[in-house]
């Protein structure tokens, strides 16, 4: 570590749960994920970590939730090369019952949301225990969103759960309103890697390769690893 960027809301420390960052022109874009629907925000911060701007997740959007109160939100976030349009990764989908997430897109000019279905896979023994969600999203050059896709198995004690540890993609340009996306496998990391860690939370496409790392709960092992080119 070679820097520290507090973020800070006018003079005071921002109280949010960040999960995903995306690098702009002037500064980043932060993804927090909320306690409830209507607790999912993206906060502008500039280089010096101050806050810019706060864009709730609006109400055309919560109200396809299948219940306003679910504990699902933002686990990742990622900008166009412009800076006009954001990616977000909504860990599980409007409703819980469906093996489906959710990617919102965002263009900044015109503040026009839209969003679309993404096809989970399901644990093979028990779907309900160790549910499936997602955990990152990255653009990359080439017009793919990678998609960090994982199941609640693995970890310390319970590494024979580890099911589904996998990194798709999907177009960008097919995130329009009610799709359902075709997704791709990039990495199989449970196959490949014989990744055993329960949250697969963190991916970079960084100098050619596609790096993954693992959010330990501050408890345990953590793993980064270089899955190779993307």
């Amino acid at each position: 570590i070679d820097q520290v960027i507090p973020l800070m809301d006018q003079g005071q420390p921002l109280k949010v749960d960040p999960e995903g960052i995306a690098r702009v022109a002037d500064g980043f874009w932060i993804a927090s994920e909320g306690a409830s629907v209507d607790r999912n925000e993206l906060i502008k911060v500039n280089p010096a970590g101050e806050v810019q701007q706060r864009i709730p997740l609006p109400a055309s959007v919560q109200a396809k939730f299948a219940n306003a109160r679910t504990g699902t939100g933002y686990e990742g976030v990622t900008a166009s090369a412009d800076g006009q349009t954001l990616y977000m990764a909504v860990q599980r989908g409007y409703d819980l019952g469906k093996s489906q997430a959710a990617i919102l897109k965002l263009h900044l000019p015109t503040m026009t949301w839209t969003s679309a279905l993404y096809p989970l896979e399901q644990h093979s023994r028990d779907a309900r225990t160790y549910w499936m969600g997602l955990s990152e999203i990255q653009l990359t050059a080439d017009g793919r969103l990678l998609l960090l896709e994982r199941d609640k198995g693995g970890g310390e004690g319970r590494a024979i759960n580890a099911e589904v540890k996998r990194i798709y993609s999907v177009n960008a340009a097919d995130v329009v309103d009610g799709a359902v996306l075709k997704k791709t496998l990039v990495r199989d990391l449970r196959q490949d890697f014989n990744w055993l860690h329960e949250k697969a939370e963190g991916m970079v496409v960084f100098q050619g390769g596609l790096w993954v790392v693992n959010d330990n709960d501050g408890a345990g092992w953590t793993r980064l690893l270089n899955a190779g080119k993307p």
